[in-house]
C-alpha cells in the first residue's frame, strides 16, 4: 500500500513541475525570466521554511556542520529554475523536458 501511495506522490509530484515550468514561463513575459525565477524560490523557500519550522525532525544547525561543498543544491536549483522557464518560453513545456530530461 505504502509504494502505491509514494507512486500517488511522484506523479503528482511530476505533474506539479510542468504545471510550474508552465506557470514560471507566463509569469516571466510580464517580469522577466531572472525576476520569475526569484519570485519562484522566494515563494518556494517561504514555505518549506513555514514547513520545516512547524513539522521538520532535523535541525538547522547542523547546517554548519555539513561539507561546504553540500550546500551546491540550491545553485543548481537555482540554475534548472532559470533554464526551465527561458526553455520553456522558447520551445514549450513538452520538449523542455524531453530534451531536458525531466528531473530536478
Amino acid at each position: 500500500m505504502m509504494k502505491l501511495i509514494i507512486s500517488f506522490l511522484a506523479l503528482i509530484g511530476g505533474s506539479a513541475v510542468a504545471i510550474q515550468s508552465q506557470i514560471n514561463a507566463l509569469f516571466s513575459k510580464k517580469v522577466g525570466v531572472l525576476e520569475s525565477a526569484t519570485v519562484s524560490f522566494m515563494i518556494g523557500a517561504l514555505a518549506l521554511f513555514f514547513l520545516a519550522f512547524f513539522f521538520g525532525k532535523g535541525n538547522f544547525f547542523n547546517l554548519f556542520t555539513v561539507p561546504k561543498w553540500q550546500l551546491i543544491g540550491g545553485l543548481l536549483g537555482a540554475f534548472f529554475i532559470v533554464i526551465n522557464i527561458f526553455s520553456v518560453n522558447l520551445i514549450g513545456v513538452a520538449a523542455t523536458f524531453i530534451y531536458g530530461g525531466g528531473i530536478e
